[in-house]
């Protein structure tokens, strides 16, 4: 009976590092589209977003700084927010999550835009 425990933890601990593994996935994918949005339709356009989102491209707009660092530092204390509340994980997988949507937001800042209508 030992070894049948023994075999259903190893199988409940696969099946964890699976759902890790397809949650950094999805969460990689979307950072990355949200990224992709936000620098080469949002702010070309001029178009504001709600949320965190839309004030960093508002302070960007002022400042001059990169949507992407101002983006990371304001959601800093929504992720110890959602550390205390909710968890490590999920405090993991939004610091994951907004770490490559500021990455590649940077990185795509210089990227020719496609969006601009010529009259």
């Amino acid at each position: 009976m030992k070894q049948s425990n023994l075999e259903f933890k190893q199988h409940h601990k696969k099946l964890k590092r699976k759902i890790l593994f397809w949650r950094i996935i999805l969460v990689t994918i979307g950072a990355i589209l949200m990224a992709i949005s936000l620098e080469l339709f949002l702010v070309p356009n001029n178009i504001l977003d709600g949320g965190i989102t839309g004030i960093s491209i508002i302070l960007s707009h002022l400042t001059g700084w990169r949507v992407g660092f101002i983006l990371f530092f304001l959601n800093l204390p929504f992720i110890y927010l959602g550390y205390k509340q909710i968890g490590k994980t999920f405090a993991l997988t939004t610091l994951y999550g907004i770490f490559i949507l500021s990455l590649t937001s940077v990185l795509l800042n210089n990227v020719y835009v496609v969006t601009n209508t010529y009259y």
